[in-house]
């Protein structure tokens, strides 16, 4: 348990995670990244004494390189007057496994093939692990499975990954929308962020190009045309 000793009372505590902030406990974070704990308390006095377990002297418990045994439950206490008071604690979950799919936005015109990413972590979990991948809205449901073949990626000394690919051959405007892909090992599965598949024809754009010069021209045509009327009407006046 970590705690801080304040000479005022504390109310609350709360994480900031990279840019978001979770006030609702529990909080997850990645195994390897880093998290604040911020203790506030509302008074006019100043606090005259900071202690965190590894830490002296800040309000603010900054957990690097975060470790499966970090995960635990966090609470901030103050003690003024003899009375100790805590506050309701946040459980700080680590999360080994992860996935990442790119490109999060795919460009690809009828006819062409495109190739989507996934990279797994495993993280601690020992059990293999399946693979699918998922159309948004699509009524066909899985749309391709990998079984436990992992290709490791990424430098010999850090964190591993496993990378997974879904090629389609010959796309079609009707293989436009969100891709998924999805992760079950260990009683539990994770969906990557996704991938966004879109498809134009490259002579609907050369249409839609064609329109809007038509449509200058023919603005520069009649404002011409209304500069020559003006000009006559000054010069007849």
């Amino acid at each position: 348990v970590i705690h801080t000793w304040l000479s005022n009372p504390l109310l609350f505590i709360f994480l900031h995670l990279q840019s978001s902030k979770c006030s609702v406990p529990p909080c997850d974070v990645l195994v390897g990244g880093s998290v604040t704990l911020q203790c506030y308390y509302n008074s006019t006095q100043v606090a005259s004494h900071y202690s965190w377990y590894r830490q002296e002297g800040q309000n603010h418990l900054h957990i690097t390189n975060v470790q499966p045994q970090d995960m635990a439950l966090y609470f901030c206490g103050s003690s003024h007057n003899n009375i100790v008071e805590f506050g309701e604690g946040i459980f700080l979950n680590s999360i080994s496994k992860h996935v990442t799919q790119e490109p999060t936005l795919a460009l690809a015109v009828p006819g062409s093939s495109v190739t989507l990413n996934c990279s797994v972590r495993p993280g601690t979990c020992t059990e293999d692990h399946s693979v699918y991948w998922l159309k948004q809205g699509s009524e066909l449901g899985l749309l391709h499975t990998h079984g436990s073949r992992c290709k490791p990626h990424g430098p010999k000394s850090g964190a591993q990954s496993c990378r997974y690919h879904l090629q389609k051959h010959s796309v079609s405007k009707g293989d436009a929308g969100t891709y998924y892909c999805a992760v079950a090992s260990c009683g539990e599965v994770l969906f990557g962020n996704g991938t966004v598949l879109q498809v134009s024809d490259p002579n609907d754009v050369h249409i839609v190009v064609l329109v809007w010069l038509s449509i200058v021209r023919t603005g520069v045509l009649l404002l011409l045309i209304s500069m020559c009327l003006l000009v006559y009407c000054i010069r007849s006046t």
